[in-house]
């Protein structure tokens, strides 16, 4: 299923292929009653001169009909990013290598790299019929990261050579990038979490009466205290957080997605179809075709596993697990849902990582000690966790880079990877970690060596838990006294980003060109989630005025990311990015377990138009890859 994923020449105009429908247009029964009764203009009228056409998996769809889903997580609402889907700049296409139109039509680099210029699809408007333009672009750029009080970090990404671009509006729908040095892989920025609302658009002319450039700060400032903020900038970053990926959306905020909420109390969202949703069906007709959506929190993950049991939900894959595959087919048919086997699109479904930043000195020092690393990675028997937990299915694998990357070579997915306990003891014997009485190694300073794994239970599905008691048990037979302990998202979040921790784990996501050229975090310190480094990471961000200074050897690998993005050589590209997976691969900096496992994703017998086959992984934004817009209800 993976081949190397081919982008188009840099420093060419790119012009994306899409399919052109000219009329006439057909709409949901809801906004022709509403056409009907004066509140709503024509759907010709809301549509953009030529709506982005989208090809259904299986048919045209019919209109009608309310979706449900469950999540755990309110500040991503989960499996409800499935059925309204992020919309960035560029859209990964279906064949998971290359970027086809969404809100922009096509880009062109000029002046060796240094300039972009992005074509904006003409017509397309907000939730609420207000015209998107290049406008509020420059808002979000401009007024939003260019305001200190507002974004007193600038975000890394955005600002090669260290300064951030200028833009300059060529007209309504044609914007002007200019960079401080050659940016020519800012494209790759367009069809992910950099290119959506909330970092990288903002409704500019409903967020303008809360910014301070717009409205007299004085009644910013009362607005703020009305509504429990303590100044304007809180209020604001409220008001334009809420509007970016997160399920904490303010109602009245317009979006450019295919559904709008409009309840949005602790226990359930609500969201309606966007009556100005700017794509189409092969037929004309508006998209989307689900009228509103239902999303329930829930608990823990035994809830979520009973919710969709019982059929509770149409569409289930951000929690789901191959372990519980087996209990889901054999309630399929009562509960009225079928089970896809997707794969996961991850070089490890649990990697671990060892806090190269820890405040105990002697723990640190024997965290740099590769030895160390590599006893850790040696005691692991990933073929006991691919057959007890996946069933053989998966590929015992390091925490690299996946076959659909272009910088993939074999030998970095295997590096350390055999199992052999013999080895491992014998490196940690080298080390000097001599067993006490008990049988518990003792660190320099006499005390006994111990590990305490950090994470949160049930994110993403049951396999973290299970793997990691199962790397408990493998550490544990090293003589090292290892501990898990799982707390909740916000608290894991506190002590990642303070480097409060032994071990912690992650998927190993960002594995694809576009998002590996975005963040490569597990391969390189330069983001608060990259968790085995996380204050070198904030000296990479705040460009030294925050966290710890790297040794010269992580200075290195910093340097060749910010060449990867500044070479206008393809090749020396690939050279750069080889090489820095290489060093990940040598330097264990994370360590890997296994990955391309199968992934279950669970939908009603009455969800049509989602593809029977898929990589599910961030990388692809989830289910959004398969275009959500375009499913529909067969009830």
């Amino acid at each position: 299923m993976f081949r190397k994923c081919i982008y188009a020449t840099f420093l060419l105009v790119l012009v994306l292929s899409a399919v052109v429908y000219a009329g006439p247009y057909n709409e949901a029964p809801m906004l022709s009653e509403l056409v009907a009764a004066g509140k709503l203009p024509p759907v010709e009228d809301r549509l953009p001169l030529e709506p982005l056409v989208v090809e259904p998996v299986e048919s045209i769809g019919k209109y009608g009909g309310t979706a449900h889903a469950v999540h755990m997580n309110p500040e991503s609402l989960e499996d409800g990013i499935n059925l309204n889907p992020y919309e960035p700049m560029l859209r990964i296409a279906g064949d998971y290598r290359t970027f086809v139109p969404n809100l922009a039509t096509g880009y062109e680099y000029r002046n060796d790299g240094k300039t972009l210029l992005l074509y904006l699809r003409k017509g397309v408007k907000w939730s609420d019929g207000h015209p998107f333009t290049v406008d509020d672009i420059i808002f979000y750029f401009e007024d939003v990261v260019g305001n200190d009080e507002l974004t007193p970090v600038k975000p890394v990404y955005w600002r090669p050579g260290g300064e951030m671009p200028k833009l300059t509006k060529i007209d309504d729908y044609t914007l002007q990038f200019d960079f401080a040095v050659p940016f020519p892989v800012a494209h790759m920025y367009l069809p992910h979490q950099t290119g959506v609302q909330g970092a990288f658009y903002l409704p500019k002319h409903y967020l303008k009466q809360f910014h301070i450039k717009y409205t007299p700060k004085e009644e910013v400032e009362r607005l703020a205290k009305e509504n429990g903020y303590d100044s304007w900038w809180q209020f604001f970053n409220a008001k334009q957080v809420s509007t970016a990926i997160s399920g904490l959306a303010d109602p009245e905020v317009p979006v450019l997605r295919a559904f709008r909420m409009v309840s949005n109390e602790p226990s359930t969202k609500v969201f309606e179809r966007n009556p100005y949703y700017w794509k189409v069906d092969t037929e004309g007709n508006q998209l989307p075709y689900i009228d509103r959506i239902v999303i329930e929190r829930v608990e823990d993950i035994e809830v979520y596993n009973m919710k969709v049991i019982l059929g509770d939900v149409d569409f289930a894959g951000f929690n789901t697990d191959l372990a519980s595959y087996p209990v889901y087919t054999l309630n399929a048919e009562q509960g009225g849902y079928r089970v896809l086997l997707w794969e996961l699109g991850l070089a490890g479904v649990v990697g671990y990582f060892p806090n190269f930043n820890h405040k105990d000195p002697v723990l640190r020092e024997i965290i740099h000690d590769l030895r160390f690393r590599m006893a850790l990675s040696h005691a692991i028997d990933r073929d006991e966790i691919n057959q007890a937990i996946f069933f053989g299915l998966g590929t015992p694998m390091q925490a690299n880079l996946l076959p659909f990357s272009s910088y993939y070579k074999e030998e970095f997915a295997n590096m350390y990877l055999e199992y052999d306990l013999d080895k491992a003891n014998a490196l940690l014997d080298e080390m000097g970690l001599k067993k006490g009485p008990n049988g518990i190694r003792l660190r320099p300073d006499g005390k006994e060596l111990s590990l305490n794994i950090i994470f949160t239970a049930g994110e993403h599905g049951m396999e973290k838990t299970s793997i990691t008691e199962l790397v408990r048990e493998y550490w544990s037979a090293l003589g090292i006294n290892v501990s898990v302990t799982s707390v909740d998202t916000s608290l894991l979040k506190v002590r990642v980003d303070s480097a409060d921790y032994d071990v912690t784990l992650w998927h190993i996501d960002y594995t694809s060109d576009h998002l590996l050229q975005a963040q490569p975090k597990h391969l390189v310190p330069m983001a608060v989630s990259s968790r085995w480094a996380p204050l070198w990471a904030r000296w990479y961000m705040t460009d030294g005025a925050e966290g710890e200074v790297p040794p010269e050897y992580i200075k290195e690998i910093m340097d060749m990311y910010r060449a990867t993005m500044s070479t206008n050589s393809p090749e020396e590209r690939h050279a750069l990015w080889t090489e820095i997976a290489r060093r990940q691969a040598e330097n264990l900096w994370a360590i890997g377990t296994v990955g391309l496992t199968p992934k279950p994703i669970v939908i009603s017998q009455d969800l049509r138009n989602v593809p029977e086959q898929g990589i599910w992984a961030w990388d692809y934004f989830f289910g959004v890859i398969a275009s959500p817009e375009q499913f529909y209800l067969d009830r």
